[in-house]
């Protein structure tokens, strides 16, 4: 991988694996985030059950199995830097702000759904973009390139 993470297991479904401690996350997910991917966080967690070879060899609590879950999933467009990360100076691009996530539908007659997510603010806007006498494209253009979004979403049927 670009970022310097050793890559584990087999690629499935568009997804790689690697591993890192739990302190050093912050860091390299920021590093995975900046490229325009997403970063799912799984973490051990204790499971009732009878107590496994796995589980004792690895620190489990008596009567537990270690089981590792998929806990939150970041994306370049709903990422919130101020609860991810400690130090700003972590944050892609170092200062902080944020790029909105935006979400495209294609309407009736050629219209646009658009909706644009602020994560960090929690905010959404909702609107629509009229593609009459053919300037769709234009508008379309033009609101990605004002708003230079982190993600851009759709229906796979769509546009």
């Amino acid at each position: 991988m670009r970022v310097g993470l050793a890559l584990s297991g087999e690629r499935k479904a568009n997804m790689w694996k690697c591993g890192c401690t739990k302190d050093a996350f912050p860091a390299w997910a920021a590093k995975v985030l900046a490229l325009g991917y997403s970063v799912g966080r799984v973490e051990e967690v204790h499971s009732r059950g009878p107590r496994s070879a796995q589980a004792a060899g690895k620190g489990g609590a008596a009567g537990s199995v270690l089981e590792r879950r998929l806990v939150r999933v970041y994306t370049p467009g709903t990422m919130t830097h101020a609860h991810y990360f400690d130090d700003v100076s972590q944050v892609p691009g170092g200062s902080g702000a944020t790029r909105p996530l935006v979400a495209l539908v294609e309407g009736p007659a050629g219209a646009l759904g658009v909706a644009v997510l602020d994560a960090a603010l929690g905010q959404v806007q909702v609107g629509q973009l009229e593609a009459g006498s053919g300037t769709g494209g234009h508008l379309l253009s033009n609101l990605l390139l004002r708003l230079d979004p982190a993600e851009v979403v759709a229906p796979q049927t769509s546009l």
